[in-house]
C-alpha cells in the first residue's frame, strides 16, 4: 500500500516565528525599562544635585552672616583653612538629617591674589582698594576682561580702532566687538592730601583690540586710550606698568557698550601679591546623599558699587549753599533780602504758589 500522508512543516514555522517575535518584543520591553530606569536615575541625580547646590548656598549665607557681623564689630575676618567644624563659624552644617543633606566643607580666606567681579554695560562702577597684605610696593596692575558669554570664533578680529574714529567698530559706528570698553580710574591712597590725590589720579579708557599691545605706562596714562590685547578664547588683558603712586591705591572700573567679568591683580617683580581688605572668598561643598556640589563665592569687604554722582536728578535742583576753598555762604538769590522775585533763583521758587522755597 502506498502511504499518501505527507509531513507538514507549517506548525514548526509558526512556532519559530512566534518565538522570534516574543524575543523581539522582550528586547523592546527591556530596552524601554532600561531607558525608564536611566531617566529615573538622572532625574534623581538632578534633584540631589540641586539639593547639594542649595546646601552649599546655605553654607555661603551662614558664612556671610558671620563675616558681616565681624565687620560691624570692626573685627578682622577669621581664616578657615580646613573642613572640620570651627567654633568661629556655624557649628551645625546639617540642613536635613532625614535625607542626608548638609554642607560638608566650609572654607574662608582673605588671602587672595586677585579681585574679580561682574560689571554691567553703562551701569554703576565698582570700586576696590588695592592694598598688598605684606606692605609690598605695587609695580604693575594686571587687568583681565572677558565678555559675559563666550564670543563666537573670529569675532575678536572685529575689535579695532579704525582711523579717524574714536572707540568704534564696524560700519556706521555700531559696536560689533564682543568685549566692551573699560574705564579705569586709579587713585593713590598712600598719601591722602589734596595735592597728592589731584596729581596722582589717572583716568584711562581701555579699549579691546585684536593683537593690541596690552601694556600702558602709569606715568603717561591719564586721559589715554590704551589697547587691551584680545583673543576669542582668552578675553582681553592689559598691564598698567611703572606704578609710581605708592603702595596702596583705589581702583574704579566701569563698562561701556558691553558688560562682562574682570580680574585685577597687583604684581611685584612679575609675581601676584596677596591683596587685603577688598574681598573674601567663601568655598563651600554641599552634599545630598552621595552627590556633591562645590561653589566659590567672592564677598566684598568694602563698598564695591559706587554711583558716579552724589546726586542725580531729571530736573533742576534747588541748592541752598555754596562752598569753596575755605568759603561757605548762602547766595543772595536764595535769601528773602532779594529785592524782587525775578532776582531769586528760579529753581528755588515753587511753581504753584510762586514763592521762594527757603529752608
Amino acid at each position: 500500500m502506498i502511504n499518501l500522508h505527507k509531513s507538514s512543516q507549517f506548525g514548526m514555522v509558526s512556532i519559530m516565528v512566534t518565538m522570534i517575535m516574543m524575543i523581539v518584543i522582550s528586547l523592546i520591553v527591556l530596552g524601554f525599562a532600561q531607558v525608564s530606569r536611566r531617566e529615573g536615575a538622572q532625574a534623581l541625580d538632578r534633584q540631589l544635585s540641586t539639593q547639594a547646590f542649595l546646601a552649599a548656598e546655605t553654607g555661603v549665607n551662614d558664612a556671610r552672616v558671620v563675616i558681616k557681623q565681624r565687620q560691624v564689630d570692626n573685627k578682622p575676618i577669621i581664616e578657615k583653612s580646613s573642613c572640620p567644624v570651627d567654633s568661629n563659624y556655624p557649628a551645625v552644617p546639617t540642613i536635613d538629617s532625614a535625607h542626608n543633606v548638609s554642607y560638608t566643607c566650609l572654607l574662608v580666606t582673605t588671602q587672595l591674589k586677585d579681585l574679580t567681579g561682574i560689571i554691567s554695560a553703562n551701569g554703576d562702577p565698582m570700586v576696590f582698594p588695592i592694598e598688598p597684605a605684606n606692605g609690598g610696593v605695587v609695580q604693575t596692575l594686571r587687568i583681565t576682561w572677558n565678555a559675559s558669554s563666550m564670543p563666537a570664533s573670529g569675532t575678536a578680529t572685529k575689535c579695532t580702532k579704525p582711523a579717524g574714529t574714536f572707540l568704534t567698530s564696524g560700519s556706521g559706528g555700531n559696536w560689533k566687538c564682543p568685549f566692551g570698553v573699560l574705564r579705569l580710574d586709579v587713585v593713590p591712597t598712600s598719601t591722602l592730601t589734596r595735592a597728592a590725590l589731584g596729581n596722582g589720579q589717572h583716568t584711562m579708557f581701555l579699549y579691546p583690540r585684536s593683537g593690541g599691545a596690552g601694556t600702558q605706562s602709569y606715568a603717561t596714562s591719564d586721559g589715554s586710550t590704551p589697547a587691551m590685547s584680545c583673543t576669542d578664547n582668552g578675553g582681553c588683558k592689559i598691564d598698567i606698568t611703572n606704578m609710581s603712586g605708592g603702595s596702596t591705591y583705589a581702583v574704579k572700573l566701569s563698562a561701556l557698550y558691553s558688560g562682562g567679568t574682570f580680574t585685577i591683580a597687583a604684581l611685584s617683580g612679575g609675581t601676584p601679591m596677596v591683596l587685603q581688605n577688598a574681598q573674601v572668598q567663601v568655598d563651600v561643598t554641599g552634599r545630598a546623599q552621595d552627590v556633591l556640589r562645590r561653589i566659590q563665592v567672592r564677598l566684598p569687604l568694602a563698598v564695591a558699587n559706587v554711583p558716579d554722582n552724589a546726586m542725580i536728578s531729571g530736573s533742576s535742583i534747588c541748592k541752598h549753599f555754596q562752598y569753596g576753598n575755605g568759603v561757605y555762604s548762602i547766595p543772595n538769590d536764595f535769601l528773602p533780602t532779594a529785592t524782587s522775585q525775578d532776582q531769586r533763583n528760579p529753581t528755588c521758587v515753587d511753581a504753584t504758589v510762586g514763592t521762594p522755597i527757603i529752608p
